[in-house]
């Protein structure tokens, strides 16, 4: 039977929803914002993100404290966001400059993640400029700038005035450092534009922080699983409750990278205090007077330590030998005086790495014992730099006179 018209069935509609992504060398892509007010906007949205973290786990805090005063525990809160760019913090009548570490890496975070942005913008706005670098300066300069001076406003406002000269050093050295890593990524400015003795020196560094963030979590983690019985006694004794026992856990977080520095510089023969009169380092542990804190129950106890213990500054030889591989890739021509000479540069950069972080660690958690909390640090120079520096030369020398031998077997 025929098919009329009208019986024929309509073709079925497909659709389908393509997503387009413009190229920054795409002329047709333009950015959202004139650059300057990007950087600008991104710099204050930082800023804020790293403070609105801190509020929230003082509001927690709040709640289960009904008669405290919210702008009591945003003021609070404050101090702690300040503290953690270096600027001492007045808590009841303890003056505290322990600044806690982790919260400053959050910080880097937002900073490297608002930079971006903020180049991708100006990335935009001149895709064909020949003068990129420059541009990368501007843009980084422009949300250091604004950074800085959101965090001055904020400590001027919450009248915390006499905290700002250090506020300002430390935010600026987080913003600058945030923005320029962005700006350095978008605008193309890769390492291997510079020469290759430079490349071997950052790639050697690298290698070398690597595995002393590792020696640092294994310190760390041995300690903990040792001591988790004392631990755990003290969370028992302070009876925080659920909410407690979550600020405790951020507390924690925030001065993690403070203890695995701590826990680096006793692996690497430096040893820390914890306030005056209480020392540790692989030999020996003296203890006084302690403040009621969990982390501090992963300590050892008082005394003379075993004699195995000291077997851990095979750890700077560790790190040592893994800078010198990271960093003496064979090139042509390359001598023994100029791959030992590289290795020792790329391991007395990572020691002073090491070193400026330990020293960023150090601080007080308020007075009399609970002063100068952190790494020794003329121990640590004597002992973890050496040690590093000559593991690295040695290991480097080492490697070259056996590839030299086995070259000349051919």
């Amino acid at each position: 039977m025929p098919t009329t018209p009208s019986s024929r069935q309509p073709p079925p509609v497909r659709l389908r929803v393509h997503t387009f992504r413009r190229k920054p060398g795409d002329p047709d892509a333009v950015p959202l914002l004139p650059w300057p007010l990007a950087a600008g906007l991104c710099a204050v949205g930082a800023a804020a993100a790293s403070w609105i973290v801190v509020a929230g786990v003082m509001l927690v805090s709040w709640f289960t404290q009904p008669t405290m005063a919210m702008a009591t525990a945003l003021g609070f809160g404050t101090q702690v966001w300040l503290l953690s760019f270096g600027a001492p913090a007045t808590i009841g009548s303890e003056h505290v400059t322990l600044m806690p570490l982790g919260l400053t890496a959050l910080s880097l975070c937002f900073a490297v993640w608002a930079g971006r942005i903020a180049a991708r913008q100006a990335s935009l706005a001149h895709p064909d400029t020949r003068r990129r670098g420059l541009l990368a300066v501007a843009v980084a300069a422009l949300f250091a700038a604004v950074y800085v001076a959101v965090v001055a406003l904020t400590a001027l406002a919450c009248g915390f005035a006499a905290s700002l000269p250090y506020a300002c050093v430390g935010t600026a050295i987080v913003a600058v450092l945030g923005a320029a890593w962005s700006a350095s990524a978008v605008f193309g400015v890769r390492l291997a534009t510079f020469r290759l003795r430079v490349r071997r020196v950052v790639a050697g560094l690298s290698g070398g922080l690597l595995a002393a963030a590792l020696v640092a979590a294994v310190a760390l983690g041995a300690a903990v699983v040792t001591g988790w019985d004392r631990i755990q006694t003290i969370e028992v004794s302070l009876a925080a409750g659920g909410p407690g026992l979550f600020s405790l856990a951020v507390v924690a977080l925030a001065w993690l990278p403070n203890t695995l520095a701590w826990a680096l510089s006793w692996a690497l023969g430096g040893g820390f205090t914890v306030g005056a009169g209480s020392a540790v380092s692989l030999t020996g542990v003296q203890a006084g007077m302690m403040p009621s804190i969990p982390v501090l129950g992963a300590l050892p106890a008082p005394g003379v330590t075993p004699a195995p213990m000291v077997l851990w500054l095979l750890s700077g030889v560790l790190v040592g030998a893994v800078v010198a591989v990271a960093s003496s890739a064979p090139r042509p021509g390359a001598e023994l005086v100029e791959r030992t000479l590289l290795a020792a540069a790329a391991g007395a950069l990572t020691s002073g790495v090491i070193v400026g972080l330990a020293a960023a660690s150090r601080g007080n958690l308020g007075t009399v014992r609970l002063v100068g909390l952190g790494p020794r640090l003329p121990d640590l120079l004597m002992m973890g730099s050496a040690l590093i520096v000559l593991s690295a030369a040695l290991v480097a020398a080492i490697s070259w006179l056996f590839s030299h031998g086995a070259a000349h077997d051919r």
